[in-house]
């Protein structure tokens, strides 16, 4: 059996070529353009489902790396924030040795208990501290104000309406770490 090889046949051949060309052309211009060498799944099967597992895992990694820029964000406010308290409880702690001086009058006394009185204000409101919109030392009650001043009979105190809980987020797998101190702590 002989095959004959006509005008046709070669004209077929060589435009299956040019097309096979060009499909190869294309396939190859597409992984140039997205840096990658598997687009879909039938690109190479075996290959994509070993990448799949690993795309999954880089999610992960994306979303622990940004709960450590939050984790480092959030205890850097809630830093300052104690830092800022510390301060001011230093100037209470003067404010205090100095109005135990027998030697003041009653005005000057009156005077140490006004400014004291401001710096009350000022601890509760550093107290009540926001990174957005959260409050920092309520525990893992974000959403409200965690001190309040109430003022009674027996004067002006200071009333702590959190919980004792941290609200914590995972920085590694299995690794979690606080991003507040509760308020009462």
């Amino acid at each position: 059996m002989s095959i004959r090889i006509t005008q046709g046949l070669l004209y077929s051949q060589a435009l299956s070529n040019v097309q096979n060309g060009l499909l190869r052309y294309t396939q190859l211009q597409q992984e140039v353009a997205t840096g990658r060498r598997i687009n879909k799944l039938s690109d190479d099967p075996a290959a994509a489902l070993q990448i799949l597992p690993l795309r999954n895992d880089l999610r992960g990694l994306d979303q622990m790396v940004d709960n450590v820029a939050l984790a480092r964000e959030t205890l850097n406010t809630g830093a300052s924030s104690l830092e800022d308290a510390s301060a001011l409880m230093q100037r209470v702690r003067e404010l205090t040795t100095q109005a135990a001086n027998g030697t003041l009058s009653a005005g000057d006394r009156a005077s140490i208990a006004a400014e004291v009185d401001q710096l009350l204000n000022q601890l509760v409101g550093i107290g009540n501290s926001r990174r957005g919109d959260r409050f920092l030392f309520g525990g893992t009650q974000t959403g409200d104000a965690p001190f309040a001043m109430v003022s009674d009979a027996g004067g002006t105190r200071v009333v702590y309406n959190g919980n004792r809980e941290s609200v914590s987020v995972e920085i590694a797998r299995g690794v979690r770490t606080a991003l507040n101190i509760p308020g009462d702590s």
